[in-house]
């Protein structure tokens, strides 16, 4: 339990201060790009590999891919969970109904023969802040794989997850 507490904290204190601005970045009016990705992603204090458009960082020791293409507006981030080998029917039945309620807005996904946390949303419209809450609940999202698969403090009400 107390693994989870760090990440649910970090979420609702972005929402908080997001609130708080009026629910507006510092760059509103300006769309997210490559350079802007790369220095929140400076925030988090890790190696980051790489390049612009394509980085690499190990995060709470999960493999995190931050992959943007401006030309297609689309941004990821994705991190890596287990082999999908490994992956039973109970298993793969609960992150369907996870994708529904306790999600949010990242989800769980396979792909190569891995299963992944991802985090997926057109690029230009993101803010900073959503920037940092989609990344957080890709990373909260794996670490609760097995658990209570939630990204986060939030839920959705009506779906299997409560139960």
């Amino acid at each position: 339990m107390k693994r989870y507490i760090f990440p649910v904290i970090v979420v609702a204190a972005l929402i908080v201060s997001h609130a708080a601005r009026g629910g507006h970045d510092g760059a509103e009016g300006h769309p997210m790009n490559n350079q802007r990705i790369g220095a929140l992603l400076g925030e988090f204090q890790v190696e980051i590999q790489g390049k612009e458009g394509f980085w690499y960082i190990e995060y709470k020791g999960h493999p995190t891919y931050v992959i943007t293409d401006e030309q297609a507006n689309r941004m990821r981030v994705v991190v890596q969970i287990a082999p999908s080998k490994d992956l039973d029917k109970d298993g793969l039945y609960r992150m369907m109904q996870a994708n529904f309620d306790s999600a949010l807005d990242a989800r769980y996904a396979i792909a190569r023969d891995v299963l992944w946390s991802a985090f997926i949303h057109p690029l230009s419209p993101l803010s900073d802040d959503d920037s940092r809450q989609g990344f957080m609940q890709a990373i909260t999202l794996a670490e609760t794989f097995g658990g209570t698969y939630s990204s986060g403090g939030l839920q959705f009400r009506g779906g299997d997850s409560e139960q």
